[in-house]
């Protein structure tokens, strides 16, 4: 998608995008499928591919206190929210989302020395190719069994998102590895041929 819309301004592909995603997040605030992640995260999406030269030199002037101060901030943003249930609460979704970025900044910086996710940094695309239907899956084994808990549960965010969360980026990996050498490999990228055909690298 971002290929096929990259003739058009950035600018105006973000506040799009983001108005899409203010919407999405209200309207589907404790649901979530493949249609409606897209909906309401794609505008991250641009805002990494785009913003991620001015996001790396914020994480470099970020001292240790500040990254801190920014990570409890956002945290407990979000757990207001969730301990209130006023995520469906028109704007506050994506106003979480965006307080979101810094966090996700602040903490990265925290965590700059942990060798494991420097390695998930240079492996996301499996994971975002693969991750809902692992995450389903791991709900489905792990979770509704034993009674489904209130999407709005401070204890089912604390300690069930972590778990799945964790079974969802080991499998996606391992399946990647696992395919990266055989033919299923283009269910992570079209092959050269098909690409070129969608947005043609040379054009009149």
């Amino acid at each position: 998608m971002a290929k096929a819309t990259r003739k058009i301004p950035v600018v105006a592909q973000i506040l799009v995008t983001f108005a899409i995603s203010a919407v999405a997040l209200t309207i589907w605030s404790t649901h979530n499928t493949g249609a409606t992640g897209t909906m309401k995260y794609y505008v991250y999406f641009l805002i990494g591919l785009h913003g991620r030269t001015l996001l790396l030199r914020a994480a470099e002037r970020l001292t240790t206190v500040l990254a801190v101060l920014i990570f409890l901030a956002w945290a407990g943003l979000s757990i207001f929210l969730t301990l209130t249930d006023s995520r469906g609460i028109w704007g506050v979704g994506a106003f979480n989302s965006l307080v979101g970025i810094a966090g996700g900044v602040a903490i990265s910086v925290l965590l700059r020395r942990v060798t494991l996710l420097a390695y998930l940094g240079r492996n996301t695309l499996p994971i975002y190719v693969a991750h809902t239907p692992m995450i389903i899956t791991a709900l489905t084994l792990f979770w509704f069994p034993f009674g489904r808990p209130s999407p709005n549960s401070l204890g089912a965010d604390i300690w069930g998102t972590p778990l799945v969360a964790l079974f969802a980026v080991v499998v996606t990996i391992l399946i990647y590895r696992a395919l990266r050498r055989t033919p299923l490999r283009w269910l992570y990228e079209p092959p050269p041929a098909v690409l070129d055909r969608i947005v043609p690298l040379k054009t009149g």
